[in-house]
């Protein structure tokens, strides 16, 4: 796991290297959104970027700390001014266990590369999603056999009474 962590970490860093420096820029004014969940990926969160200025941003560093683990990313975006993108970082690369409840830590632009107002970082409250996942299933087998069988059943039947109503 601390393997995987170090490679996810490298990794992210050549990322961010690889993304071309901006001059800083006082018309990109770069504010938290916040974090959120999908409802439909319980593996990850997303952090939110949202630019206040005038002109859109992109490839804007991110750096996310949780759990004592710093995973430095990057809001690729583009953030069209006035408006917010997502970046989502997984559970995993923090270490982080299902139904424990977490500090989130996150700094944008923490170098100042793309603008130069100050956002100080945010700080935020997360629960790992735990316990049973919506639309999971959580009968055997036999069950849903069972209940296959008689829905099938219910559906002969009903296909009776219609022929008999003669429809």
């Amino acid at each position: 796991m601390k393997n995987k962590l170090i490679i996810a970490s490298i990794m992210a860093g050549m990322l961010a290297a690889s993304v071309p420096a901006l001059a800083a820029n006082s018309a990109i004014v770069l504010q938290h959104g916040g974090i959120g969940q999908k409802a439909a990926d319980p593996n990850n969160f997303g952090v939110a970027v949202c630019d206040k200025g005038t002109q859109s941003a992109s490839g804007v560093p991110l750096q996310v700390t949780a759990n004592g683990i710093t995973v430095n990313a990057t809001a690729f975006g583009p953030i069209q001014a006035g408006g917010c993108t997502y970046t989502y970082l997984s559970y995993a690369s923090f270490g982080m266990a299902k139904g424990k409840i977490y500090s989130v830590q996150v700094a944008i632009d923490p170098n100042q590369t793309i603008t130069t107002n100050i956002d100080a970082p945010a700080t935020y409250t997360i629960k790992v999603p735990g316990g049973k996942v919506l639309g999971a299933s959580t009968m055997s087998d036999a069950e849903r056999q069972s209940l296959l069988n008689q829905l099938a059943s219910m559906e002969a039947m009903l296909q009776s009474l219609l022929a008999k109503l003669g429809m």
